[in-house]
């Protein structure tokens, strides 16, 4: 990268300034291909099911019941683990283990917000993996998936690492962007 003047061992300034610009230019290369990369791997078709999963569990535990068409698409893919019909007459049973589970409770439920919330009901309620077992292997299933849960309003389901990783780089490259600006006006 540096451009040595002929016969001499120092670099130009000129090739300083040109060094700095090529350093700074594979750095946003290098951020913008990471951000790419991060965002095609959360366009999966293994999280597309993870998030029917979440998006049916929440919708049944709040007691919405419509279903949207590709939701049942994404669920049909896991006929073969899960008994579909058994499972949404158990999604309509599952808001009376949330009821039970506030009786117990000091701070009650009211609307379910994470799929952890309903694992934490099955699991103080005791006999709701005995009677809700669909809902139970569905639970099972999605949290057996290494991944964190994001912020279900946006319907997102991303492993939170990848996600700090990313609003880093982005808060390094919006800051380094900053400081070329303010140094290309300070140099003119």
């Amino acid at each position: 990268m540096t451009v040595f003047v002929a016969h001499s061992k120092t670099a130009s300034e000129a090739s300083t300034l040109d060094e700095k610009a090529e350093i700074k230019r594979l750095f946003y290369e290098t951020v913008d291909a990471i951000k790419k990369a991060v965002s095609a791997r959360f366009e999966q078709d293994d999280l597309h099911i993870l998030k029917a999963i979440e998006r049916f569990i929440l919708s049944a535990a709040n007691k919405d019941y419509s279903v949207p068409e590709e939701l049942v698409t994404d669920l049909v893919k896991l006929s073969d683990i899960i008994d579909l019909r058994e499972l949404t007459s158990e999604a309509q049973e599952l808001p009376v283990y949330l009821k039970l589970h506030n009786r117990k409770s000091a701070v009650p439920i009211t609307r379910v917000t994470k799929v952890s919330t309903i694992c934490d009901v099955m699991n103080s309620v005791s006999d709701s993996k005995d009677c809700l077992p669909q809902i139970h292997q569905l639970l099972k299933l999605y949290m057996s998936v290494p991944l964190g849960i994001r912020d279900s309003r946006a319907h997102v389901q991303c492993d939170a690492s990848s996600e700090i990783v990313v609003a880093f780089v982005n808060v390094i490259k919006h800051a380094e962007q900053q400081n070329v600006l303010c140094h290309t006006q300070a140099t003119n």
